[in-house]
């Protein structure tokens, strides 16, 4: 039985990642790396990962595969996850090994996995001290006399509004906004954790999203809240790609993500609370909305002279209590 004819049965419960897939196979296995990257893809995208998770993959996967159409090597993979790349990186690479090679045991064409002894590395997460000034300079280096400029431009607001992802952002749909309430609604297939929630969304914002809607062309029929200049689905490599032009004009250097980053660091020393802003980001556990919360040092010393503990015993009251 040819290898694209194979019987895929879907097993929910804890024996699904090793069981996902049953192969009747009728002749001697000959593997065939791209045969064997798109059968992982297939599963991938059955389980609900992402389009740009998928594109990761197949990235990672082809790389894996470049010294040739056999199975993989421990010299191969090495190569691939070398000591100096970096740790999230790195992280991202050996998970998707380690599912590759967990498949390939699956299908019964290895006995092992090489990587099972391989451990994650411990990532720190930095947040950057944004300047406000920088952030201004940029969002008014973008050219808001074309449509293409201008949509960018409220992206960048959306996000530093909202703190949603830029890979939500563009998979938004007009119907997702609710303008009376003024939520917006992210759909579970769209979001990174597979978890529908709401966000809420400024006046001015939906003020912004209405303008640009109304520079459409009428024959694009789009259903996206933000769409290419033609009209299209607009994807994050496109922002990205227009956002690093920004960045090269103005000497601010910004991703979309970092508005997303802005967006939460800004809320913390507005008086924001951790628990409202991990329901907001969609963040699964509490540890990831915290890294927001440990301020640098001058938000400290401000902090610190606003409460202003000692105070309490230097002032009339302390004296009254003697």
């Amino acid at each position: 039985m040819d290898i694209l004819e194979r019987t895929y049965v879907y097993i929910k419960g804890k024996e699904a990642t090793m069981m996902r897939l049953r192969s009747i196979n009728t002749r001697k296995f000959e593997y065939n790396a791209e045969e064997m990257i798109n059968e992982f893809l297939l599963l991938q995208k059955q389980k609900g990962v992402v389009e740009n998770t998928l594109r990761t993959h197949r990235s990672a996967l082809r790389a894996l595969h470049k010294g040739g159409d056999n199975i993989p090597t421990t010299e191969q993979i090495r190569a691939c996850l070398p000591p100096h790349m970096g740790s999230a990186y790195y992280n991202k690479r050996l998970s998707t090994y380690k599912r590759f090679f967990d498949m390939l045991i699956s299908l019964g064409h290895i006995l092992n996995n090489p990587l099972e002894t391989w451990h994650y590395r411990k990532v720190g997460f930095n947040i950057k001290n944004y300047d406000e000034c920088n952030i201004k300079k940029f969002l008014d280096g973008i050219d808001k006399s074309t449509f293409a400029g201008f949509r960018d431009y409220v992206m960048c607001l959306f996000i530093i509004d909202t703190g949603i992802r830029p890979s939500e952002v563009v998979q938004l749909r007009k119907d997702d906004i609710n303008y009376v309430v003024k939520q917006v609604c992210l759909r579970r297939e769209i979001t990174k954790t597979r978890v529908a929630r709401i966000v809420p969304v400024s006046d001015y914002i939906l003020k912004m999203i209405r303008q640009l809607h109304s520079y459409e062309i009428e024959q694009w029929k789009n259903e996206y809240v933000f769409c290419s200049s033609e009209g299209e689905r607009l994807n994050t490599t496109s922002l990205r790609h227009n956002i690093h032009k920004v960045a090269l004009k103005t000497g601010v250097n910004l991703t979309p993500y970092d508005f997303r980053h802005i967006f939460a660091t800004t809320y913390i020393r507005n008086g924001g609370d951790a628990f409202t802003l991990q329901r907001i980001m969609g963040h699964t556990k509490p540890s990831m909305t915290m890294v927001y919360v440990n301020l640098n040092a001058s938000d400290l010393s401000i902090a610190h002279g606003r409460v202003n503990v000692l105070g309490n015993f230097l002032s009339n009251r302390a004296r009254k209590l003697q």
